[in-house]
């Protein structure tokens, strides 16, 4: 559920320098630019075509990635509610100014450029459209929003055709969640991609198994986990340990991380 009233005012504080996570919200954060994921490397020898996928919403990069792979659909989750925004905004940079990203020395009067051509066909995009113009209003450095990656052009897609076709016409799926704490999804999936998001869940036993938990309630049988090169050896044993009653797990052969298979 979108409140973008709460997600402007803690958007704001983050423009102004100061955390967003004041008060314990641990669900207002600064948004990725551009994955730092070499998703070329992480998704090869894997076929994603006419598979059912939930995606880390993060950048975008992966949702797009994985249709440019073939996927039937890719639903999306994110413990940062600011990323759904982020997604409007690089769907009005694919549709109506035809590139991948934004230009990365990102300004008000480059967004307005976008969102001035905007015209909501739901409730979400109108939703995102008055998030941006409120941003605007305040006249703070909406650079500070993001985190920037030096070689942010590693995961650029040229041929944006099936993309932009994808995404101009359904409705994005966006489950602003956390993976640790208790999740009720009916929908389960072929393959969920968790990126590196196990470096930021607490290693204790209890939470690590509520994670684990809502991982196999949300795939499908013969489905799989992916998670990326970015998870950090000091979180493998605990995390391993868990997730062993319920997964079997192997390293993937491009040696760019791992993937969880669900023990039947």
């Amino acid at each position: 559920m979108v409140n973008v009233s709460c997600d402007i005012v803690n958007a704001k504080r983050i423009l102004k320098g100061y955390p967003a996570t004041l008060g314990n919200d641990k669900y207002h954060n600064k948004l990725y630019f551009s994955s730092n994921e070499k998703l070329d490397l992480v998704f090869s020898g894997i076929d994603f075509s006419n598979k059912d996928i939930l995606s880390v919403l993060s950048s975008c990069d992966q949702m797009f990635h994985f249709y440019n792979r073939g996927a039937k659909n890719v639903d999306t989750f994110d413990i940062n509610a600011l990323t759904i925004y982020y997604y409007y905004l690089r769907k009005w940079v694919i549709e109506y100014k035809k590139r991948y990203y934004p230009m990365k020395n990102i300004n008000g009067k480059y967004i307005l450029s976008i969102i001035d051509k905007v015209n909501p066909s739901i409730a979400l995009e109108n939703d995102a459209l008055f998030f941006w113009n409120e941003l605007l209003k305040s006249s703070l450095d909406i650079s500070n929003l993001f985190i920037f990656d030096t070689d942010f052009k590693k995961n650029r897609i040229g041929n944006l055709k099936v993309i932009r076709d994808i995404i101009t016409s359904r409705e994005i799926v966006f489950h602003n969640i956390d993976l640790s704490e208790n999740v009720c999804l009916s929908k389960q999936y072929d393959i969920i991609y968790k990126s590196n998001i196990s470096d930021y869940v607490n290693g204790s036993y209890n939470v690590m198994k509520t994670y684990r938990d809502n991982l196999y309630n949300m795939l499908k049988d013969d489905g799989l986990i992916i998670s990326s090169n970015l998870c950090h050896d000091y979180n493998y044993a605990n995390e391993f340990g868990v997730f062993s009653s319920l997964f079997n797990y192997e390293l993937l052969d491009n040696g760019r991380g791992f993937i969880y298979r669900k023990r039947r």
